[in-house]
Formats: C-alpha cells, structure tokens, sequence
C-alpha cells in the first residue's frame, strides 16, 4: 500500500514536470542586449581624469544606490519613495582614496545633462556628504586643466573671518 502511494506520487511529480517542460516550450533569449559601458566623451574624459585625479582612483559609472542609502526613521512609504528617486541612476565617476572612501562625484556636464535634474541630484549627494564636480568638457582639455578642478574643489573651504 505505501509502495502504491510512494509511485502513485512519483508518476503525478513527474508529469508535473514534463508538463512544466512542454509549457515553457523553447527557451527565450532574454530581451536585452550589450551596450557601450561609457560613451565616446566620457571614455575620453576618463582618460584625461585618471592621471588628473592620481593620487585617487577613478570609478566610472557608479550606480547611486552603492553611494546613498534613505534615512532612518523613515516609514515604509518614505523609504520606498527615497529609494525610487536614486536607485535607478549613477553618476559619471567617483574618485576615492585607497581607504574605499568617496572622496568626490565627478559629473561630465554634456548634451545628456539636464540642469533642473543634476541640481536634484546633487542636493541629494550633498546632503548625504559628498562633493561634486560638475566639469564642462571645454573646460577640461588637459589632465593639468582637470586637476586643478579637482584640487579646487577637493580644497577645504576658506575660513572667512569677520571683524
């Protein structure tokens, strides 16, 4: 009697999984395909801020959700909406020290940038800490030039000193 059970539930496993086998038919290519990692000026752009950026390391392409979490105390409904507004982006590169530590967001302000969003993003960079860059590509045709972007806005801010 338990042999009979012990077959009868085999046989139904089995045809549970033939029949989830005939149903997905033929395996579908998933619909995406490869794209440029950076397109051509911020491959260039990347190029000159490497040695600009030396001593620090340069990531490209870092997506906002590895460098900005929500705020505690916020309920399910916030945390929700804050993440929704920066989980999907990233910014164009990220220079950090050999600590790991972020030390500046550097933005190359081109044809894709929009104003009114990169000013949102960087209230939210800023209030969570970081500094940014925004660079203008004209602006940065040197990696001299670009460094001392860098070094100026990695520069601490002047102690103003009122009499």
């Amino acid at each position: 009697m338990k042999s009979a059970i012990i077959l009868i539930l085999l046989l139904m496993l089995a045809l549970v999984l033939v029949t989830a086998m005939l149903k997905g038919g033929k395996a579908r290519a998933p619909n995406v395909k490869r794209k440029d990692f950076m397109t051509k000026n911020e491959l260039e752009f990347w190029r000159l801020l490497k040695p600009a950026a030396a001593p620090l390391h340069v990531g490209p392409q870092v997506a906002m959700g590895a460098l900005l979490t929500t705020a505690t105390g916020l309920d399910k409904s916030e945390r929700s909406s804050a993440r929704n507004s920066f989980a999907q982006k990233a910014v164009d590169f990220v220079l950090f020290d050999d600590a790991g530590v972020v030390q500046l967001i550097v933005e190359l302000d081109d044809s894709t940038h929009v104003a009114a969003k990169d000013m949102a993003r960087d209230k939210q960079t800023d209030s969570a800490g970081y500094r940014t860059l925004r660079v203008l590509r004209r602006d940065a045709k040197t990696s001299e030039a670009l460094a001392g972007l860098i070094a100026a806005r990695l520069a601490p801010p002047a102690l103003v000193v009122v009499k």
